[in-house]
């Protein structure tokens, strides 16, 4: 199960997002809310959620700063940023960091569930591209270990096979 965290100053929206959003249904735990910067910070250390939900303007620490340290921390937490200020300067600074999703307030409830189902996709595409990569490696692994088992038993016969499967990395291999 996913693991999300809620940062806003407003009483309302803390209430409203953790009782308004059926959050099982999406297979995430709301693993804690914050009203300030520090303590948000604080709560992600606690938890170390994989989705990080923030105001931008918040006191102690702005939403902004809050996402730069969780970035530094955990580059692959995802951040979704909600702001009542629709300042380009804010949108732009928040896109550099690596945030997911800007909404801006009034925020709704179909907006935060479009949100999170677009945050559950690229979780998902991220954890593909993951297990494509390891299976990749070990294929890797498995066709090195074969060609140069072939090597060892060829010799000079297997080097265009072994120069076919590793390509130009098979250039930096002496011996």
């Amino acid at each position: 199960m996913l693991k999300a965290v809620i940062f806003d100053d407003e009483y309302i929206v803390l209430q409203g997002l953790q009782t308004m959003i059926d959050w099982k249904q999406y297979g995430i735990e709301l693993a804690g809310t914050a009203a300030n910067g520090t303590d948000a910070l604080a709560l992600f250390e606690a938890t170390r959620p994989d989705i990080v939900f923030t105001d931008i303007r918040m006191p102690g620490m702005d939403g902004l700063e809050v996402i730069e340290n969780i970035l530094s921390m955990a580059p692959d937490t995802i951040c979704i940023v909600f702001s009542g200020f629709n300042e380009f300067e804010y949108v732009k600074k928040a896109l550099k960091l690596g945030v997911v999703d800007y909404l801006e307030k009034p925020i709704t409830i179909p907006m935060i569930e479009e949100a999170i189902k677009r945050t559950i996709e690229k979780i998902e595409h991220r954890q593909n591209v993951s297990m494509i990569q390891s299976k990749w490696n070990d294929m890797r692994a498995e066709l090195l270990e074969k060609a140069t088992f072939d090597l060892l038993m060829l010799g000079k016969e297997a080097i265009p096979k072994w120069r076919e499967s590793f390509g130009e990395e098979a250039e930096r291999i002496k011996g």
